[in-house]
């Protein structure tokens, strides 16, 4: 839940820095018109943030089936095999969330992807901290709408933060780097 709400805050910081460059950018249609790129400062602080983004994200990513096997096995008194099949149909569901957004990002901008899915993630993470121990069904439900949550986190946000900035060797590299 700590990692998803730091996810969250992250996300509204980058949200509205992009909403304050498109302000900007508005106000400017001269730079506008020429193509100008963004200032240096605001690309390394960009880079910086979704590289904060992508760790935060990589750990929430990995770190969660970690703590799932371990929280199932100790405090539910799941067997191993058990606690994998529900991963396995986690990351079932992540992977279906994925080959659809394939083809809807044609139709849904990439703003909006990230929104759904930043705002999924913190409400399952919220519920799923409050609900976990009343039954075993919270904990699967909770799991596959985390796979669905997170599905796309990733890609949509590179692709949005490729719209306000160019994509450059080392902003794509901070960015992935940030995830791994």
């Amino acid at each position: 839940s700590v990692y998803s709400g730091v996810v969250c805050i992250l996300m509204m910081v980058a949200y509205f820095t992009d909403m304050k460059t498109a302000e900007n950018n508005a106000d400017q249609n001269a730079t506008e018109e020429t193509g100008a790129p963004s200032s240096r400062g605001f690309i390394i602080k960009a880079s910086c943030l979704f590289f904060s983004i992508n760790f935060f994200y990589g750990g929430m990513e990995v770190g969660y089936p970690g703590q799932l096997m371990r929280f199932a096995v100790e405090h539910l008194g799941w067997d191993k095999q058990h606690v994998t099949i529900l991963m396995a149909v986690m990351q079932g569901a992540n992977a279906l969330v994925t080959a659809m957004a394939i083809f809807f990002s044609k139709y849904v901008q990439p703003h909006v992807i990230l929104c759904w899915d930043v705002a999924i993630t913190a409400v399952i993470f919220g519920i799923l901290a409050i609900l976990v121990e009343m039954h075993t069904a919270v904990l699967w439900t909770g799991s596959v709408l985390l796979g669905f949550g997170w599905a796309t986190i990733m890609p949509s946000g590179f692709t949005w933060a490729t719209t306000f900035m160019e994509d450059s060797g080392v902003f794509s590299g901070l960015y992935w780097c940030g995830y791994f």
